[in-house]
């Protein structure tokens, strides 16, 4: 038997992007595991890792082009599948113009390699995505206080004096923060939790405030009035790298303890507690998530909690930061896809079910790395919009609701099968992913079918490079570190001048280069210059929809990928919900039930849980729409105060009987 060993990374749009080590025995695929080398990784995964290798095993994996026959599919060959859609995509421009083909892609699967299907499309001038399903209210936030994204270095944790985990599950989400947070922990910092449920990270702090859901931006900006009030702002740190301070502390007078207490549902000296000891801890970091910029007011949210950590100069120092994400890497990166701020249409992902009335229309639709008929809001108008395209290709591993309604289906090598370089937007490390076995069956890497369909469309001169040319490519601004493809092959290494602490120097990307507290751009673009409460978003009448949906992810699923491993034994979605909600509905633990909104209805099994207040149903994200159990059928189409993000959390439910509509 021969055995060889592989070193590869996750490509799932996760925190953590972790190290793997691959065993392969002659030729077959048999283990994953984590590196013990990487600093982050730390030798463990989660369970997603396993998935995606009896995923890549599965012997029900599409592994041959098909193209829609009637009501049924047939295997054609990878010539005459390039052949169809080259003549589609040719077509399509001869007679609307590039923008009425949309490439539409998603981080389902990431490396750099995926951004090759970007740089062909814009290339082509084709419609593309606007805005983000993940992170782009938050982004957009940063980007008018700091001028860019940036976070602190993962470990600088241990240098904290008090952790402020702000709706972010790491316990479930970023398993690799734990071990840092525990440490930090015991060396003496003091961890707090801010979240509406309590998530498996409540076991994990010494304090966790419950505030009502989309009212953090309430919160954060009770917590600046009590740090000004009190007299805790750091008076040198604000006098030298910020701007716009008294506009913003008179704003901020009307935002009282005592107000932030009826909306938030956090009692006012609780909200005065919590400030207190936030702004007089020193060094004290605040670690945000993703989930609280999902409704209308997330992005003044994110800016509240960064105003809150200037506030008192907890930015730029070691144990400190209002850490969101860090673009440090990509930054850095040399793209491999034209400029994206050229004027090409932009079709808001947030609102996708208005494809249809677009003009030029959209004639060809090209999918990659993403399921957009069950992550986009609003599922019912997503999927009537996608089929009225009149030609759909998708690009995956598996067969997903976007693959049901495409006309073109193309086989893609997994994560274990090509090389690619891989990085993220949480720890510093890179590392150049080994190919560790041959594709099955026909499946190509996405960068080759990339490749051959630019060929056919008179560009492949383009695209004729190899994996390390691109990586090379990518590394040009680095390359004086000797840091290059060939001494990254198979390694993993972090990538060089990352700064352990964000904005350390004081040098900020603003406008003005300094902090802003007040942002004449935000202003001019959302109408909101300085952080503020925006309110609870559009609400369906409470007395027929009373609950809010809260759809986070799990440790065992990630978006739409391996939802079967957290369905009931019937094979529905759990709804977790309080025991008062479950005696208002009339229904039991563990019966079926429906959740109904006003965009569609759910099937579900539900769950009574103390860790689910009352006004709350926890069901997370992903399951088939096409089924009826996925909870984008739930949630409506809308975008965020800033970054065109979707507002999932603005979901109200009610709980009724499965089969009939109540009356």
């Amino acid at each position: 038997m021969r055995v060889a060993r592989f070193r590869a990374a996750c490509p799932l749009n996760c925190w953590d992007t972790c190290s793997w080590l691959v065993t392969v025995e002659d030729g077959r695929l048999v283990d994953v595991r984590g590196d013990p080398a990487d600093p982050y990784t730390r030798g463990f995964l989660c369970p997603k890792a396993r998935y995606q290798l009896e995923r890549s095993l599965a012997a029900d994996r599409p592994l041959y082009p098909l193209v829609k026959s009637g009501a049924s599919w047939k295997r054609v060959s990878w010539e005459e599948a390039f052949g169809l859609l080259a003549s589609k995509i040719q077509l399509a421009i001869s007679r609307w113009g590039p923008e009425s083909v949309f490439y539409y892609h998603d981080s389902g699967s990431m490396g750099l390699s995926k951004s090759l299907g970007s740089k062909l499309f814009r290339r082509l001038g084709a419609s593309e995505p606007l805005g983000s399903l993940c992170w782009a209210a938050g982004i957009q936030a940063q980007e008018y206080d700091f001028g860019f994204h940036l976070a602190n270095v993962p470990e600088d944790v241990l240098s904290s004096k008090m952790i402020v985990i702000w709706g972010r599950n790491p316990a479930a989400t970023n398993v690799h923060l734990v071990p840092f947070l525990k440490e930090a922990r015991d060396r003496g910092a003091r961890l707090v939790l801010i979240d509406p449920l309590k998530s498996p990270t409540a076991n994990l702090v010494d304090e966790h405030v419950q505030v009502r859901p989309a009212t953090d931006a309430a919160l954060a900006l009770a917590m600046c009035n009590v740090v000004i009030h009190e007299g805790l702002v750091d008076v040198p740190f604000i006098a030298a790298y910020t701007v716009g301070f008294g506009a913003f502390e008179r704003h901020v007078e009307t935002y009282t303890p005592e107000w932030a207490a009826k909306v938030t549902g956090v009692p006012g000296d609780a909200i005065v507690s919590v400030a207190r000891r936030y702004a007089r801890a020193k060094p004290a970091a605040i670690l945000m998530g993703y989930g609280f910029q999902r409704h209308y007011g997330g992005g003044n949210a994110v800016r509240a909690c960064d105003a809150l950590a200037v506030l008192t100069g907890n930015v730029g120092k070691p144990g400190g930061g209002a850490n969101y994400a860090s673009g440090f890497i990509s930054k850095n990166l040399v793209s491999l896809a034209p400029d994206s701020s050229r004027q090409v249409r932009g079709i808001p992902r947030a609102s996708l079910g208005d494809l249809a009335g677009l003009n030029p229309p959209v004639d060809v639709m090209v999918v990659s790395g993403a399921n957009p008929v069950n992550q986009a809001p609003g599922s019912a108008s997503v999927r009537q919009a996608v089929e009225r395209v009149p030609f759909k290709a998708v690009l995956d591993l598996r067969w997903t609701e976007t693959c049901e309604l495409s006309d073109l289906f193309l086989p893609v090598a997994s994560p274990f099968e090509d090389e690619d370089l891989h990085y993220c937007s949480w720890h510093p490390m890179l590392t150049f992913s080994e190919r560790c076995a041959a594709p099955r069956g026909e499946a190509l890497p996405d960068r080759v079918v990339w490749q051959r369909l630019a060929g056919r469309l008179g560009l492949g001169d383009e695209f004729n490079r190899t994996m390390a040319e691109w990586v090379d490519a990518a590394l040009e601004r680095v390359r004086g570190s000797g840091l290059d493809a060939r001494a990254l092959a198979g390694r993993t290494v972090r990538f060089p001048g990352t700064p352990a602490v964000a904005w350390q120097d004081g040098l900020f990307l603003t406008p003005s280069r300094k902090f802003e507290f007040y942002s004449g751009r935000a202003g001019r673009e959302t109408g909101f210059p300085m952080a503020s409460y925006a309110g609870p978003g559009e609400e369906a009448d409470a007395a027929g929809f009373p609950l809010r949906v809260l759809s986070p992810r799990h440790m065992n699923h990630l978006h739409s990928q391996f939802y079967e491993k957290v369905l009931s034994s019937a094979g529905l979605p759990l709804a977790y919900v309080s025991g008062a909600d479950l005696e208002s509905a009339n229904l039991h633990n563990g019966d079926a039930a429906a959740l109904e909104s006003p965009q569609g209805r759910m099937d579900v099994e539900l769950r009574e849980s103390s860790d689910v207040p009352g006004g709350i149903v926890l069901v997370y994200e992903g399951g088939s729409v096409l089924q009826g159990r996925g909870v984008n059928l739930l949630t409506r189409q809308g975008e965020t105060d800033m970054g065109h993000g979707p507002v999932y959390y603005d979901c109200f439910v009610r709980i009724c009987l499965p089969g009939a509509r109540p009356a």
